[in-house]
């Protein structure tokens, strides 16, 4: 079992800050929040972008198992539910 933290905790910092400052006081898991995926896709093609932060997690040996995330999605918009299925990869 890995103990896991929500990365939501430090939603004021970019998500790979919080993935270093999780992975420097021993945890090597998370559940991506919201927050952090939506930086992400904000920053331009989701796919580019989640792997890369995939990248900066592997270097770190940390693993983001879940995400609970785009919690504002419009389930009935098909763009909308195609943005996130890049991160179902990670």
């Amino acid at each position: 079992m890995k103990i896991s933290m929500w990365t939501s905790f430090l939603y004021e910092w970019q998500p790979e800050a919080a993935i270093s400052v999780l992975a420097r006081h021993g945890f090597s898991a998370a559940e991506l929040s919201t927050e952090h995926a939506q930086m992400l896709l904000d920053r331009g093609d989701a796919e580019t972008e989640g792997l890369k932060f995939k990248k900066h997690c592997d270097a770190l040996g940390f693993d983001i198992h879940q995400g609970h995330f785009y919690l504002y999605i419009n389930l009935a918009v098909k763009e909308e539910t195609d943005r996130i299925k890049v991160f179902d990869n990670m």
